[in-house]
């Protein structure tokens, strides 16, 4: 029925793959004023899912004509058509839109990366998200972190993932790994952390994180971050992580959903510092892990976190 609906030149518009493939996908904003011509770029749709919310942007433009009456769909399902014919008139005394884009670069998708695609999406259908927020600054944070008089400078997140090594061992759920078809918990933190390397990201781990002091912690990470800067990791470096922290502080993002590593019960996400407050969220597995749980946790580093600022 579509295709004999579609011209020759029709754009099918599907519902983006950022969603479970078996979930049920709400259209919440039909951005379109009913059929008609839409502007290339131009909001037509925004779909919204347990855990993401994503526009989709008309790529041409054309005649505009929605699929199906209801509003609920399945990732990839057809939703809406576009009629670009080569060149439209956006009106009289107007002048006509090329509605073809050139082709750019094109970019492989990697068997590794389709693996691991697969598996995180499979691993993250169970999670769920909790956040607090904290109240501190750089310059209380640097004091805090600095009280040993060591020769050296925690940067926030640094601060925030030290304490989360130091307070996790006591949230056993929270510490734990699934291995085969049961969890295994841990008394020690094996801290995974990471690291943006522009068009791709890799997870070292810090082995006995939690064995630590803060000097030793810096120096470990640093060091790290260091050797996955300069593509010196080895993979052992990055296996056997208990819990992974994800940091966007200097981004300027306020807030995201962290993605939880496969095989581990709980990713901790660090957004950006607005007006000396900035929010810290926990994904988690919730087949292990219970929302008290994690609400306890949460609770736990802010108030760790904010009395060892306020105390220097």
């Amino acid at each position: 029925m579509l295709d004999q609906e579609c011209g020759e030149r029709c754009i099918r518009l599907a519902v983006p793959d950022a969603f479970p493939c078996d979930a049920e996908i709400l259209l919440s904003h039909w951005g379109a004023s009913g059929d008609g011509f839409v502007e290339q770029r131009a909001l037509v749709a925004t779909f919204e899912g347990v855990k993401a919310s994503v526009d989709v942007l008309a790529p041409s433009s054309g005649m505009l004509r929605r699929i199906g009456k209801s509003d609920l769909y399945r990732s990839g399902e057809i939703f809406a058509v576009i009629d670009a014919p080569e060149q439209l008139g956006t009106g009289p005394g107007q002048e006509l839109v090329n509605s073809h884009l050139p082709p750019g670069d094109e970019i492989p998708i990697s068997q590794y990366g389709k693996r691991l695609a697969s598996a995180l999406a499979k691993h993250n259908s169970a999670a769920a998200v909790s956040r607090v927020r904290m109240q501190f600054s750089e310059p209380l944070v640097s004091a805090a972190a600095n009280s040993r008089k060591s020769d050296f400078v925690l940067s926030v997140p640094e601060y925030i993932a030290w304490h989360v090594t130091q307070i996790a061992p006591a949230f056993a759920t929270i510490n734990s790994k699934l291995t085969a078809d049961r969890w295994t918990t841990f008394e020690q933190v094996n801290l995974g952390y990471v690291v943006d390397l522009g068009n791709s990201m890799m997870v070292p781990v810090i082995l006995g994180a939690s064995k630590m002091a803060i000097d030793e912690f810096f120096l470990a990470m640093r060091q790290l971050v260091l050797d996955a800067a300069r593509c010196e990791l080895i993979p052992r470096q990055c296996y056997n992580g208990t819990i992974t922290v994800s940091n966007l502080y200097s981004t300027g993002v306020r807030s995201f959903d962290p993605i939880l590593n496969v095989g581990q019960s709980a990713t901790i996400g660090i957004a950006a510092a607005i007006g000396g407050e900035l929010e810290v969220s926990l994904a988690y597995d919730h087949r292990v892990v219970a929302g008290r749980t994690a609400a306890d946790f949460l609770n736990a580093l802010r108030q760790q976190c904010e009395m060892k600022c306020d105390s220097h």
